[in-house]
């Protein structure tokens, strides 16, 4: 599409590609990132990917820093109108770049083809751009989680036009991974539920080995929970020490559904135990010390820690995503006493949730390529 009238930073026939303050520029390094980013108020990864477009255009821009920060707040906003084709007569070029950015199909094929998705809707660029960025950063994780044999987990993934309300744009639902086409969260966004998702069908099966938790201990519904927790964990480890076998049998009496919520904890492998002890401690208050990040509308982080504290399969997915995202062990780093006050306790239990799931992200998603 040729510009009706030239734009700042557009020059008919320029060069293809982005010539940033006179120097020829195929990427930002991190410092540019982070500032610019500042600058247009805008998520890094969503100005990593408008920049990773300019410079693909095949007509070309030359920008000072100053006109890229607002090239990149105007894309932006021509993307999430959603139909920037109405927009072109207003922002010809930029309406160009953004329109790439919803109907590029060619990182949704690459998506497709890691995920053995074979058939169905291409996801908007952006959003393909994202998730093939983590599958591209680690290489081993698309195999685990759609692949067969040991160590795997055989999981289809499917990219679809509708997925409930309910369950939001993406769901792991009936031994499936359903993503949808069409989404209008931020490209990083969409790929943390897409984390999500696939923690629950990789993770939280495998923490569990495939047990569905009786609602009274995935909600942890009595505060005596923390108690069985406890004494079924001394008697695996060495037996019991006093009274604590009729303890616990006071406890299944007195607990809602008593029998099976103490039979769904013995079933529990040690791993397992230790991490729902820790949850239990993190999720008082609210959550408070949950780490929440911002999925998007509706998703809020402050809405992700009440929905972690809430359930503890949903914190277990919540939290493999954190771990695959290298967020969670930066956000446990700054957990000090002395600067935030943190209880012990809860350094206690993030220390120990940490570790097991470290543990599994490196089975389940393996060795970052950098």
């Amino acid at each position: 599409m040729e510009p009706t009238q030239p734009l700042p930073g557009q020059q008919p026939g320029a060069p293809s590609g982005l010539i940033l303050d006179g120097q020829p520029t195929t990427a930002l390094t991190p410092t540019q990132l982070a500032q610019i980013a500042k600058e247009a108020r805008l998520l890094p990864p969503i100005l990593g990917q408008i920049v990773e477009y300019l410079v693909t255009d095949p007509v070309g821009f030359t920008l000072t820093t100053a006109e890229l920060i607002t090239a990149a707040s105007q894309i932006n906003s021509l993307q999430k109108a959603f139909q920037p084709l109405d927009l072109v007569r207003e922002q010809p070029d930029y309406a160009r770049i953004a329109l790439a950015m919803v109907t590029d199909t060619a990182a949704s094929t690459q998506v497709a083809q890691l995920l053995g998705v074979r058939q169905g809707l291409a996801m908007s660029g952006m959003h393909a751009r994202a998730v093939l960025g983590y599958l591209t950063r680690w290489p081993a994780f698309a195999a685990t989680l759609t692949g067969t044999g040991p160590d795997r987990f055989g999981v289809p993934v499917r990219i679809v036009a509708r997925i409930d309300s309910a369950y939001g744009d993406a769901c792991y639902l009936d031994g499936e991974l359903l993503l949808k086409a069409f989404s209008l969260l931020h490209p990083y966004g969409y790929l943390r539920l897409f984390l999500h998702e696939a923690g629950h069908a990789t993770f939280e099966r495998s923490l569990l080995a495939g047990a569905v938790l009786p609602p009274e201990v995935a909600t942890a519904a009595a505060a005596e929970i923390g108690r069985c927790v406890e004494l079924v964990a001394q008697l695996a480890r060495s037996g019991p020490v006093g009274n604590q076998t009729a303890e616990l049998a006071s406890l299944q009496l007195r607990l809602p559904n008593g029998a099976a919520t103490v039979a769904a904890i013995k079933a529990m492998s040690p791993d397992a135990r230790s991490l729902y002890g820790a949850w239990l401690v993190l999720r008082r208050n609210g959550g408070q010390y949950l780490l929440g990040l911002d999925l998007g509308p509706s998703m809020s982080p402050a809405e992700r820690r009440r929905y972690q504290a809430g359930d503890f399969g949903e914190f277990c997915a919540e939290s493999f995503m954190q771990a695959a995202t290298t967020e969670l062990a930066e956000y446990v780093r700054g957990l000090q006493p002395a600067a935030a006050g943190t209880p012990p306790e809860v350094l206690t239990a993030w220390t120990t949730a940490v570790q097991i799931l470290l543990a599994y992200r490196k089975r389940i998603v393996g060795a970052q390529v950098r």
